[in-house]
C-alpha cells in the first residue's frame, strides 16, 4: 500500500477579498479487518488459549484518539460453538500492534471465560 495524499484548495467568490486556504490530509495505509482479526487471535492463541477467537472487527477512535479496530472476543465450546464475549481487543490500524494493557486483558478474559463457563451445562 501507498500513502495518500489529499490537496483541497477552496476558494471564497471572487467579487469579494480573494480569501482562500490550502487544506493538506495524510492518510496513512491501515491493515485490513481480516489481518486485525488473525492479529487479534494470533495473540489470543498465544497468551490465552484456542477456545478465544475475535469476530468481525470495527475501525474506530479509541479514547486515545489512535484509529484501531476493536475486536470482540468470543468465548467458543466444542459442544456449545459460540458461548458468548468475554472481552475487546483493539488493534492499532495502522501498526498492527496490540492496544491493551495486556495482563489486564488476559486476566479479564480468562475470568469472563470462566465465569461463562460455570453458568451454562457441559453438553447441549
Amino acid at each position: 500500500m501507498e500513502n495518500l495524499l489529499t490537496v483541497t484548495k477552496k476558494h471564497t467568490s471572487a467579487d469579494v477579498l480573494a480569501e482562500s486556504f490550502l487544506m493538506v490530509h495524510i492518510q496513512p495505509p491501515i491493515i485490513s479487518a481480516e489481518k486485525a482479526r488473525k492479529q487479534a487471535n494470533l495473540w489470543l492463541l498465544a497468551n490465552i488459549g484456542n477456545l478465544l477467537h475475535g469476530e468481525k472487527p470495527e475501525l474506530r477512535l479509541n479514547h486515545q484518539y489512535r484509529l484501531c479496530w476493536q475486536v470482540n472476543v468470543i468465548l467458543t465450546n466444542p459442544y456449545r460453538k459460540k458461548v458468548g464475549q468475554v472481552g475487546q481487543l483493539d488493534i492499532d490500524a495502522v501498526t498492527g500492534e496490540i492496544l491493551a494493557d495486556i495482563k489486564t486483558s488476559e486476566k479479564e478474559m480468562i475470568a469472563n471465560s470462566q465465569i461463562l463457563l460455570d453458568t451454562v451445562p457441559c453438553h447441549s
